[in-house]
């Protein structure tokens, strides 16, 4: 176990506050008697604490008489609600639902397997895989040895997952069989993992390799973990104040951002979400966003403080809305939460007037703006739903809500900050030293949105530099720059205007315009590249592009082939032009600003010169 005091920092500048498969068709009538009865004891009164961290009260018996759990932390989340809802439904699995009795078994059991292979408090763990049931387990097994999470996407570019990996210095990686083989990470692209490399696979095994891969790989089936002693897992005193998870900005850059965040703030934005939404017990959420965006903490954490089901949603089901759908009634889910893109595409592909979504009470968007068009057709697709406009970047989760009380016509606001979230309209630009240096703008006028709230990150992982240009502390707090540009309205309402910079978002992925032009500019056949969104306004699904070449042509199914094994799809431009020169500014530089309203006009008149890539 890692030792320091409560404000000890990790070679990262991220406070550390310290002194198989796990099968996803598992169902209840798969855990016999016996492993029921086989939860891992827990007794505080067995551990020393030194450095002020707080446990959980729980003595964990035989017997099932259970003491009451105080969720201080997120790896508090499962034991609490084990204790409050044994036999409710906490996960959807393949034949039937986990309840959290049995999560909490399977998770302890997880964490001891784990921590009996060397993974201890403070480590990083990556975990790249596709979401299922197994995920979930993961995460919260993790999270109950004290290690940090870092989930990342299992489809991203290759060279952009190994340049990743190498810069997060983690103590070991859980993929699936899919991504390890894409990835490569036994042969020449391994990277130093000091806890080994873990490989969920079928048949309920989790293989685990050496971290230098010299030694024979062991497969060891989930049956195993149930057999080791409780004694190799010792309790482990997590501290509110410790990292919890990592989730890393898009790959479109030559270096992501990881956005850490501590027990504290996430459990913080959990809160905030159960009580305003009112989730409850009797909820049953789809699981749509994948693991390594920040929007499905709503469900990891969430869900497991009001005891609510989590219903995984693939892959394969987001591909076809009308999959989705059905499996949507089929569940009786209550609460959809995804970006509008997604929900747009279940709304016109997805047959929504053959189900019965009678049990759908709440859809919940966020990411990006939601097209009034689209947004109406779904709110009449669904009449008894509610809406609501959820708003935050992933550094402060959620910090302002809007509910919509009837269809809209003008737009849809922000909101207003909810909680205990405190936000300042400052002028744009400024480069304050302290928070006294910002000035508010009148009511009405444009202004940059700072904000204060306790679910915001720690900071950038190895990234102080940045922190600090990001963020900024007071004896309240420590207040967020978005770089989001907002007005407020009479009735107090934010209304988002886009952005300071030339970060964009697209289908509720943030994009920076800039440094996927650095990638296009890297084609031995392109010497200048301009990238600009398809469309004006706060809603964009595409990006269009202008390339100047070092060639007579461009063979553009090699170039779309190419931009896909080095960005994200969703960064890859739509379609692609060929100019002959770029118009200048007086200083010489590319006139960036022309040549995107070019693109602009052009694509939104379907103008002739714009080829498909």
């Amino acid at each position: 176990m890692v030792q320091g005091t409560p404000q000890s920092k990790g070679s990262d500048g991220i406070p550390l506050s310290t002194g198989s498969n796990c099968s996803p068709s598992v169902g209840r009538s798969t855990l016999s008697n016996d492993r029921a009865s086989a939860v891992l004891p827990l007794d505080v009164d067995s551990l020393q604490v030194n450095d002020g961290a707080v446990v959980s009260k729980v003595v964990m018996e035989q017997d099932e008489n259970r003491s009451s759990v105080e969720v201080h932390t997120l790896a508090d989340l499962v034991p609490a609600a084990a204790q409050r809802f044994p036999d409710r439904p906490a996960i959807a699995a393949g034949t039937g639902d986990l309840s959290y009795d049995d999560v909490l078994t399977l998770t302890q059991q997880l964490a001891a397997g784990f921590a009996g292979r060397g993974v201890e408090r403070g480590d990083r763990v990556v975990l790249s895989m596709h979401k299922t049931a197994d995920s979930y387990l993961l995460i919260h097994s993790l999270l109950a040895v004290g290690a940090v999470v870092v989930p990342l996407d299992p489809l991203m570019p290759v060279s952009a997952a190994h340049d990743l990996l190498r810069s997060i210095g983690p103590a070991s990686v859980i993929v699936d069989q899919a991504a390890e083989q894409r990835f490569g990470l036994r042969g020449q692209h391994a990277v130093p993992l000091p806890r080994g490399l873990f490989t969920v696979g079928p048949m309920a095994e989790i293989e685990v390799s050496g971290a230098d891969d010299a030694s024979p790989s062991a497969s060891i089936a989930i049956e195993d973990f149930w057999t080791e002693p409780s004694s190799d897992w010792p309790l482990v005193a997590v501290s509110p104040d410790d990292p919890a998870y990592v989730i890393f900005t898009s790959g479109s850059t030559g270096a992501p951002k990881g956005i850490t965040h501590t027990h504290r703030s996430g459990l913080a934005y959990a809160r905030l979400a159960v009580e305003t939404h009112g989730i409850n017990p009797t909820d049953r959420l789809a699981g749509l966003p994948p693991l390594h965006f920040d929007m499905s903490t709503l469900e990891l954490y969430a869900a497991p403080l009001a005891g609510a089901a989590i219903v995984p949603i693939g892959s394969a089901e987001l591909r076809f809305p009308a999959t989705f759908s059905e499996r949507s009634e089929h569940e009786h889910i209550t609460i959809w939460y995804s970006v509008p893109f997604q929900l747009r595409q279940i709304s016109e592909r997805g047959a929504i007037e053959q189900r019965d979504l009678s049990s759908l009470r709440h859809v919940i968007y966020a990411g990006e703006a939601f097209s009034m068009p689209a947004l109406v057709r779904l709110m009449e697709q669904l009449p008894h739903s509610r809406f609501t406009n959820a708003y935050g970047p992933a550094e402060t989760n959620v910090c302002t809500v809007y509910e919509l009380t009837s269809l809209p016509t003008n737009g849809v606001p922000i909101g207003r900050p909810w909680g205990d979230v405190v936000i300042r309209v400052a002028e744009p630009g400024i480069e304050p030293s302290t928070a006294a240096d910002l000035i508010d703008v009148t009511d009405g006028d444009l202004g940059e949105l700072w904000v204060r709230a306790e679910s915001t990150m720690v900071g950038y992982l190895h990234r102080p530099d940045l922190t600090a240009e990001r963020c900024l502390a007071d004896a309240a707090g420590t207040w967020y720059r978005t770089g989001d540009l907002v007005r407020r309205d009479p009735e107090g309402e934010l209304w988002l205007a886009g952005r300071l910079d030339h970060q964009v978002k697209v289908r509720g992925t943030r994009l920076e315009l800039e440094a996927i032009e650095a990638v296009l500019v890297a084609n031995p056949d392109v010497s200048e590249a301009v990238v600009a969104p398809a469309t004006a306004g706060p809603t964009i699904e595409n990006l269009v592009a202008a390339v100047v070449l070092d060639t007579e042509t461009l063979d553009h199914r090699s170039f779309r082939r190419w931009c896909l094994s080095r960005l994200p799809q969703v960064a890859v431009p739509a379609t692609v032009s060929v100019w002959d020169d770029f118009p200048l500014t007086s200083s010489g530089k590319i006139d960036r600003s022309t040549v995107r309203r070019a693109l602009l006009e052009a694509s939104d008149s379907s103008t002739n010169g714009t080829d498909n890539v």
